[in-house]
C-alpha cells in the first residue's frame, strides 16, 4: 500500500512544484506589463525592442531567465531552473486592444485593453495556470537590452487569430487574459 500512495504521490509533488516555480516566471513577466501598459497610453511612438524599460539580460529570479520584449510591447521570459523538459523554453504576455494583438504603430497613445498569456511549447503549457494557457507565437525581434548591445532575439512569424478573451484581475494592478487562438510553432 505504501508503494502504491509513494507511487501516485511523488510524481504529483513533483508537479506541483514545477507550477510553484513557475509561477515565478509569470510575475517576472507581469512587472514588464505595468511598464509597457503606462507607455503605451501616455507615449506617442514605440521605443523599441528591448527598450521598453524592464527588460533584464540577467536571471531576475532563481527560475525566471531573460526578460525580452519586442518593438510591439508583447513580452518573453526565459524559464531556468524549473525543470529540465521546460529549461530555456518562453512564456509570453502579449499586449491587445480589443481582440486583436497590440501594434505600435497603431494602437500608441491608447491604453491596452488586455493581455494574453502563454507559451509557443506544450510542455510549458502543462505547469501554467490556467489563466496563462494560451498558445502564442509572437512575430517579431526580441531583446532583453538594445542598450547594451547584448541579450538575445529571435524572429519569428504567426500571430494571433481571433476568438473570445476574457479578462480578470492581477495583484499588479493590470489584467490577464485567457481565450483566443493561435498557431503553433517554434
Amino acid at each position: 500500500i505504501i508503494g502504491i500512495l509513494a507511487a501516485i504521490a511523488i510524481p504529483a509533488y513533483q508537479d506541483y512544484t514545477r507550477k510553484a516555480r513557475m509561477s515565478e516566471v509569470i510575475l517576472a513577466a507581469s512587472s514588464c506589463r505595468t511598464t509597457i501598459s503606462e507607455k503605451y497610453q501616455t507615449g506617442s511612438t514605440g521605443p523599441g525592442a528591448g527598450n521598453w524599460g524592464c527588460e533584464t539580460a540577467d536571471a531576475p529570479g532563481d527560475y525566471a531567465g531573460q526578460i525580452a520584449t519586442n518593438e510591439h510591447g508583447a513580452i518573453r521570459v526565459t524559464i531556468a531552473n524549473v525543470d529540465a523538459s521546460v529549461n530555456g523554453q518562453n512564456v509570453y504576455l502579449v499586449p491587445r486592444h480589443g481582440n486583436a494583438d497590440s501594434v505600435v504603430t497603431t494602437n500608441m497613445g491608447t491604453p491596452i485593453t488586455s493581455w494574453r498569456c502563454g507559451t509557443d511549447n506544450a510542455a510549458v503549457r502543462k505547469f501554467l495556470p490556467g489563466s496563462c494557457s494560451d498558445t502564442i507565437q509572437v512575430s517579431g525581434t526580441f531583446s532583453a537590452s538594445s542598450s547594451t548591445g547584448g541579450g538575445s532575439s529571435t524572429t519569428g512569424g504567426g500571430g494571433s487569430s481571433g476568438g473570445s478573451s476574457t479578462t480578470g484581475g492581477s495583484s499588479t494592478g493590470g489584467s490577464s487574459t485567457t481565450g483566443g487562438s493561435s498557431t503553433s510553432g517554434p
